[in-house]
């Protein structure tokens, strides 16, 4: 029996930040980090499968919990955009004041469509409201292969 598996490339940019962003530079932040036009190579992107977004949020102590409650609304509109294949917000289990947050879309298209929606609008407003310490947002670009292989069961 034939499996599938991802082959993921980190897109041209990421994005770190400190210092308690504003609303502006965190939007211009997230936008930014979800831009595509180039490999890390450099050279053209190629057609690709599907999109994936990493991003962690550091808070102060407290801070996180409050997002934490906007994120189930947030996760239940975004996992019913066309084009989205999963949609997570969840707490780090391994800090208190972490957030992570894990996107994957069928194109550029419809994560763009995303991050233009209301809800996303109005969630990059709360997070830099709690002036996160520091932020990441990573994108990659991710290919579907066939593994010729099938994976150990366990």
């Amino acid at each position: 029996m034939d499996g599938y598996g991802l082959v993921v490339v980190p897109c041209s940019r990421a994005i770190r930040g400190t210092n308690a962003p504003t609303d502006a530079t965190l939007e211009a932040s997230v936008v930014a980090g979800l831009e595509l036009g180039a490999t890390s190579s450099g050279e053209a992107a190629h057609q690709m499968s599907s999109i994936i977004v990493s991003s962690t949020l550091d808070f102060e102590p407290g801070a996180r919990d409050g997002l934490l409650e906007q994120a189930a609304p947030l996760m239940t509109a975004s996992s019913q955009e066309p084009g989205c294949i999963q949609y997570m917000i969840v707490a780090d289990p391994l800090s208190s004041t972490r957030i992570r947050i894990f996107e994957h879309w069928d194109n550029m298209e419809a994560l763009e469509t995303h991050v233009a929606s209301p809800h996303v609008q109005a969630f990059v407003k709360a997070i830099a409201a709690e002036k996160p310490r520091d932020f990441s947002v990573k994108s990659y670009e991710a290919t579907e292969f066939e593994r010729r292989t099938p994976l150990a069961s366990a």
